[in-house]
């Protein structure tokens, strides 16, 4: 009776090791669908978070491409910039087992591992990118006969547009004309955009384009329904408005409130105190407008959002806060 016992306590033992093993071995690593935020994008987009790991373009080592685990532990240089040729990293998207990227002069969109191990070029760029799926939206142009003339220089002539193409490089199509170098945002299978400074929203497959408002407009981020926006034709305060161009109303009474980051209920930002001085402290609101704080005193620009981690710039170097202002650090 007593062996029996036994026998059945060892046999629960290892039915609970098994089954421990078998979790360990099918946990999945949590994997992007969409490679990065529209407000990370437009402040520059260099930091990206995808699981436990965060992307960053490190400007203490000559803006050379790095990852750290959120609890701040196994930091690491993933790329250097003079192996990519690109002067630092930006518009990072990450998704699976690649860091999309692009150069400061965004010729082209580059494609490396997330251990650093393999490097590809996917297409020609002009500026802002999201990867969805398997698939590159990006901002680009047709070179337009002929150039035309600017303080006695010839510059080139574009058509600006966004398109897509496959990460096989195939497929790729025009699917909306834009301003030059305008925010967009893709949300489902629509995209929203900047076209003669308002915003229009456009299938992604080209199809059902439609106005949505007729302020100037910049920095659009799109969550739950909602465009939130720069509006220039109100000093360059906040608006938001629905994405079937109904409800719109002012959030803020902040002056040139640059580098717009939305994330959940808050938006976070930078009055800027005049314009052209593009730099200001980082407040955040909720996006209903009530309680507006300060989050810190640096004059940052470029803010960037990542987990519970606010990634901005003060000059040349790269600081970190976390989101209610505590444990300020370089990054």
């Amino acid at each position: 009776m007593l062996s029996s016992r036994k026998n059945m306590a060892w046999l629960l033992i290892g039915c609970m090791l098994l089954a421990q093993l078998l979790g360990c071995q099918t946990k999945e690593v949590k994997t992007n669908q969409c490679g990065n935020t529209a407000g990370n994008i437009n402040n520059g987009g260099e930091a990206a978070i995808q699981g436990d790991w965060i992307y960053f373009s490190n400007w203490q080592d000559d803006r050379n491409l790095y990852k750290i685990k959120t609890d701040g532990s196994g930091l690491q240089k993933i790329y250097d910039t003079s192996e990519s040729g690109t002067h630092g990293f930006y518009s990072l998207n990450v998704a699976g087992d690649w860091v999309y990227y692009t150069g400061f002069y965004g010729e082209l969109i580059h494609a490396v591992k997330t251990d650093g191990s393999e490097h590809r070029f996917i297409t020609d760029n002009l500026g802002n990118f999201f990867v969805v799926g398997d698939q590159i939206y990006f901002f680009s142009g047709e070179l337009l006969p002929p150039a035309y003339e600017n303080d006695g220089y010839y510059e080139p002539n574009y058509d600006y547009g966004i398109y897509v193409v496959n990460m096989d490089e195939t497929g790729r199509r025009r699917i909306a004309g834009c301003d030059y170098d305008a925010s967009f945002c893709i949300d489902g299978d629509w995209i929203y955009y900047i076209e003669s400074k308002n915003i229009y929203a456009i299938k992604t497959d080209g199809s059902e384009k439609r106005q949505i408002n007729e302020d100037e407009s910049r920095d659009i981020n799109v969550v739950d329904g909602w465009i939130y926006y720069y509006n220039a034709d109100d000093g360059g305060r906040i608006y938001a408005i629905k994405t079937d161009g109904s409800g719109r109303r002012k959030v803020n009474d902040d002056r040139f409130s640059y580098y717009i980051n939305v994330v959940g209920e808050w938006i976070y930002y930078c009055p800027i105190s005049s314009w052209g001085v593009a730099r200001g402290n980082i407040y955040a609101i909720k996006t209903d407008g009530s309680e507006r704080r300060q989050i810190n005193s640096d004059l940052s620009f470029d803010i960037k959002i990542v987990g519970e981690w606010i990634y901005y710039r003060i000059w040349n170097d790269t600081y970190r806060i976390k989101i209610d202002g505590s444990e300020r650090q370089e990054a």
